[in-house]
């Protein structure tokens, strides 16, 4: 007797039971010592109920491994490719950015000398000052400070100092104007480091203005940055209209209240 369509199909399913129980990698059975032993969830390839094709456990761990493996190589070398691109722009700021007479650290270094001189009353030698003596120090740091003085648009720079910044990646000259602290940082083009311009990125390479509160004598705000010599003048000037200006309405609201309250 023919076997009717329906049979078939049920046949059909039955036959593929058998084929994935085969395949389970938790078949159980037993060893010599009756003990339970497991296998591949699919030990060959086979279809499913879909009639997809379903790889062996094999062949699946060996695509996973194969795509895993692609896919490092594939971030590996574009790493790489990042890190040329990174140490281009790391080379071009440095080819395109002098400040010709700022960035002297031999000329600082001359500036701090003198200052050291001072302090100590003597000159490299030992001896004592003297004021009828001209000395190379003085005059190296008398030129860089009126030259600083000129970039900035102001009279005079009090209490001057040369503050190493980033173990020489750059030099902080800081100085006191109008009864406010600021300094100046100059960037050393040259010794910038690679991991430096990764952290800070081109701001590294940028002259910058900072005031400092002198209410608060930890607190100290950038106010402007630049590659452009020229254009410190316009941000001290901000800086000075923007400090300046609040300290004077601090010191009035103040006074006023020592007024008010009779303590004037």
């Amino acid at each position: 007797m023919e076997k009717s369509w329906k049979q078939h199909e049920i046949d059909h399913r039955v036959e593929n039971i058998k084929a994935r129980i085969k395949s389970m990698i938790f078949i159980i059975r037993k060893d010599k010592r009756g003990e339970r032993l497991m296998s591949l969830t699919y030990k060959n390839g086979i279809y499913n109920y879909d009639g997809e094709y379903e790889m062996s456990s094999l062949n699946k761990f060996a695509q996973a491994e194969r795509r895993l493996s692609a896919k490092k190589q594939a971030l590996n070398d574009m790493k790489n490719e990042c890190d040329l691109i990174e140490q281009q722009a790391f080379r071009t700021y440095k080819e395109n950015i002098q400040y010709m007479l700022l960035d002297q650290p031999s000329t600082i270094k001359m500036c701090r000398e003198w200052l050291n001189m001072l302090s100590k009353n003597q000159d490299t030698d030992g001896n004592k000052l003297d004021k009828r003596k001209k000395y190379k120090e003085k005059g190296t740091y008398d030129w860089y400070v009126n030259y600083i003085k000129k970039l900035l648009d102001i009279e005079y720079m009090n209490d001057v100092k040369f503050i190493d910044f980033n173990f020489g990646q750059a030099t902080n000259i800081y100085f006191e104007y109008k009864e406010h602290n600021w300094y100046l940082e100059i960037p050393h083009i040259n010794a910038i480091k690679l991991d430096t311009y990764r952290n800070y990125g081109g701001s590294v390479f940028k002259l910058a203005l900072v005031h400092n509160d002198t209410e608060h004598s930890c607190s100290w705000s950038q106010f402007g940055t630049t590659y452009e010599e020229d254009e410190l003048r316009d941000i001290m000037k901000q800086g000075i209209e923007k400090y300046c200006k609040l300290f004077h309405k601090k010191a009035t609201y103040h006074l006023k209240n020592k007024k008010y309250k009779g303590e004037y």
